[in-house]
């Protein structure tokens, strides 16, 4: 009897054998959806190098775009504005920045400058200390704007900050005759040329600028400048000194090897800490919105945040103020 009834039975219900379509299924087609996304993934690693550099030069033109639309903005800007130094062909002139790596923001940043020169800073060029890690077609569009390029991979100054000290290497060239120290995340601007024009004025042989309440060191690594042969064997300081791996070893550097050459040589424009530093005056131009020297921005041109709140919101000293009602400096 037992055995009769097991045989009469089905070996599978009805709702059971539809779960177990519905498994089989679902299997299949999670199957077949990993081995596409894992076909999509070989595709992107098998793409060419002809192909990526397709991508980097569609993204170039993108900028570009809108790079014409930013400078056709500050020209009608510095129309207005008479703060903006004279071009001059009596002294060579050069903008110094480190690039390296092919971030975006960094090398938009690069781009940006590169054509901010021409109508911020007439006369003077921009150059690109720089290693085999920046993408071929930036380095390709830099020289087309007329920056000048130095690849310095060979030079011995390595870290992981190596970039942030190559740049001061323009103190060696001879052809040079003045030069400023600039990052490429921040933008040349109007106010950042009014001091300069007071420094070539006043023949202090060193420039030193902090425009912020941070700007607390001697010399902020991408704020500072100099004329021919205030300092002199550049590239010897640097390999000798060994930190070139924190985040602030190149402001390290400049305020304890370069600083005590030239201190006495230093004209300083300064709107928070004027009082701490010798021939220090407040920047000749009243501050606009919340801009500041040295301002870091991304590739989409947003300023960085954390620069701004609190810190701009507040009023600056008095005696670092041009005039008493300039609140902001």
């Amino acid at each position: 009897m037992n055995g009769g009834s097991r045989n009469n039975v089905p070996l599978v219900s009805g709702k059971g054998l539809m779960l177990f379509i519905f498994i089989f299924i679902f299997v299949v087609i999670a199957v077949s959806f990993l081995y596409y996304i894992r076909s999509l993934s070989s595709f992107e690693n098998d793409r060419t190098p002809y192909e990526h550099s397709s991508l980097i030069k569609s993204q170039l033109e993108e900028e570009n775009k809108s790079l014409e639309k930013e400078v056709s903005r500050l020209k009608r800007e510095l129309e207005k504005c008479s703060h903006v130094i004279p071009p001059t062909k009596k002294e060579k002139r050069v903008v110094s920045f480190g690039l390296y790596g092919k971030d975006p923001k960094y090398t938009i940043g690069a781009l940006r400058n590169a054509e901010l020169v021409k109508y911020i800073l007439p006369g003077w060029v921009c150059r690109y200390y720089h290693d085999k890690t920046v993408p071929k077609e930036v380095l390709e569009q830099l020289t087309e704007m007329g920056a000048e390029l130095v690849d310095v991979s060979d030079s011995g100054i390595t870290g992981d900050i190596a970039g942030m000290f190559w740049r001061f290497l323009v103190a060696d060239d001879p052809t040079v005759d003045r030069y400023i120290i600039r990052d490429v995340d921040s933008r040349l601007n109007p106010r950042e040329a009014a001091a300069i024009e007071e420094w070539i004025e006043s023949n202090y042989a060193v420039h030193s600028m902090r425009d912020h309440p941070n700007h607390n060191y001697k010399f902020n690594g991408g704020m500072w400048g100099a004329v021919k042969g205030a300092i002199t064997d550049m590239k010897g300081k640097i390999l000798q000194w060994k930190n070139r791996k924190n985040y602030v070893a190149d402001m390290d550097f400049l305020g304890s090897i370069i600083w005590p050459i030239v201190e006495g040589k230093v004209l300083s424009h300064d709107s928070y800490h004027c009082h701490r530093w010798p021939n220090s005056r407040p920047f000749p131009t009243k501050r606009i919105m919340k801009e500041h020297v040295g301002q870091v921005f991304d590739q989409l041109e947003t300023p960085r945040k954390t620069d701004i709140f609190p810190f701009l919101e507040a009023h600056n000293p008095p005696q670092c103020r041009k005039k008493e009602e300039w609140i902001f400096g």
